[in-house]
């Protein structure tokens, strides 16, 4: 299941990708996966949206020795779902690890999650930009 897209980046090697993060649902018990490289314009030109279920083929990454990470076969991949349900992405979740952030920062070596889901303890407020042409507007709530 895709989750989170990284910022687009423009290498030598793979033009421009982006990182992409995402839940295993095909191992006993969902964990994190993250995939590169993985080209902008498969994620948008193709319309991957955030919480797709995909399988695609994928194996480690030799350069990037975090567990998470595995290079994507891109021409692989097969939609299950066009977009997940809340309750689906809720049940995904609540079965990974959950991590503080000190757990993250602290953990050492490369055998380290490196990517985590971090439940806030507290909730202050947040703010809404809409950064389209037509609306320059904020909500900001408390």
């Amino acid at each position: 299941m895709l989750t989170v897209k990284a910022s687009p980046e423009i290498g030598r090697t793979h033009g421009e990708t982006v990182c992409v993060a995402g839940i295993r649902l095909d191992t006993d018990r969902p964990h994190w996966i993250r995939l590169f490289p993985v080209q902008w314009q498969w994620f948008w030109g193709k319309s991957h949206p955030k919480y797709q279920v995909i399988d695609i083929d994928v194996e480690h990454h030799a350069k990037d020795q975090r567990p998470e990470s595995f290079r994507p076969s891109l021409d692989s991949v097969v939609v299950h779902r066009e977009e997940s349900t809340k309750a689906q992405r809720a049940a995904a979740l609540a079965d990974l690890d959950q991590y503080t952030m000190c757990d993250l920062v602290a953990a050492k070596g490369w055998k380290r999650p490196s990517l985590g889901l971090v439940v806030p303890r507290e909730i202050i407020g947040f703010s809404i930009f809409d950064n389209t042409e037509d609306s320059a507007h904020t909500t900001k709530m408390s």
